[in-house]
């Protein structure tokens, strides 16, 4: 099983064993991602009686930090998956077997596409929002932006949801998968942040941009420009409360790796792309080096 998924609901009332899906964990052989909606968490707060009140987002913060300490631990011994890993599919259908408390795990799925963010989501939007909660959701930053990358005009000159090929970054431990890059005097590249996710989320996301970031200074390199500053689009509204903290964290300690950047300007970087004849796909570039 290359990747898997696996839900988790709350069982809101142990007679009827009525439940509610509240998160979504996905794993590959070399990294993970973990959500919960913390709507179906009041939700199940509410079902469950007044003493539950913050007791589910608590025993979900902590699930989260359990995983990434076992995260750390299993690369560091070679993989998520090998024998023994807390994080292998058969030990989540293992502890299936034996769902007592009222967090509890659902069937575990093999998932056979690439299992990036945008992947993620979407699964994330299926599978724990039920119809009336989508309806009333607010679309992801992903799915706003949809249109504008399908641009016939945009892609001519640009990669959209563009996967760096592994050659081209051997340093890089993971899939490279990027939202938006193109080449003419330097090297731009532009990834989602998208405000609506957690931001203990926000902040492992940024970790990983960050050294997808120094893998690209190589590649940059060989084809002599200058790497940009990682483009971060955040939607937009502006950020407020913890999310205004960690973006100003970014801004002040990191401008050297990214740019953080509301949505109209990161339209306005592609509108650009579109209209410069020098323009080139790095797709087309890095093929142009092994030829």
């Amino acid at each position: 099983m290359k990747n898997f998924i696996a839900p988790l609901y709350i069982e809101t009332n142990p007679l009827s064993k009525e439940k509610l899906a509240c998160g979504l964990l996905a794993v590959m052989p070399d990294r993970y991602i973990f959500q919960w909606a913390d709507r179906k968490l009041e939700m199940a707060e509410a079902l469950a009686g007044l003493e539950y009140k913050g007791y589910f987002k608590d025993l979900f913060k902590m699930l989260d930090e359990g995983i990434n300490s076992e995260h750390g631990k299993r690369l560091a011994a070679g993989g998520l998956f090998k024998e023994g890993s807390a994080l292998s599919p058969d030990h989540f259908a293992y502890l299936k077997q034996y769902d007592a408390g009222p967090v509890q795990f659902g069937d575990v799925k093999a998932y056979a596409g690439p299992l990036d963010d945008a992947a993620f989501e979407q699964l994330f939007d299926e599978l724990v929002f039920d119809e009336p909660a989508r309806k009333e959701a607010r679309p992801t930053l992903v799915k706003q932006l949809s249109a504008r990358l399908k641009r016939p005009a945009l892609r001519a000159r640009a990669d959209v949801d563009y996967t760096v090929p592994e050659t081209a970054i051997p340093r890089y431990l993971d899939r490279a998968s990027v939202m938006v890059t193109s080449v003419n005097g330097s090297v731009y590249v532009a990834q989602p942040f998208d405000l609506a996710n957690k931001v203990d989320y926000l902040a492992r996301r940024a970790r990983e941009l960050d050294t997808l970031q120094q893998a690209l200074h190589p590649v940059a390199e060989k084809l002599q420009r200058p790497l940009e500053p990682m483009q971060l689009v955040i939607g937009e509204e502006a950020p407020t409360g913890e999310h205004a903290a960690l973006v100003a964290k970014i801004r002040a300690h990191m401008k050297d790796v990214f740019s953080v950047v509301a949505k109209p300007e990161f339209e306005e970087r592609l509108d650009k792309v579109e209209a410069d004849p020098k323009a080139q796909k790095l797709s087309t570039l890095l093929q142009g080096l092994h030829t």
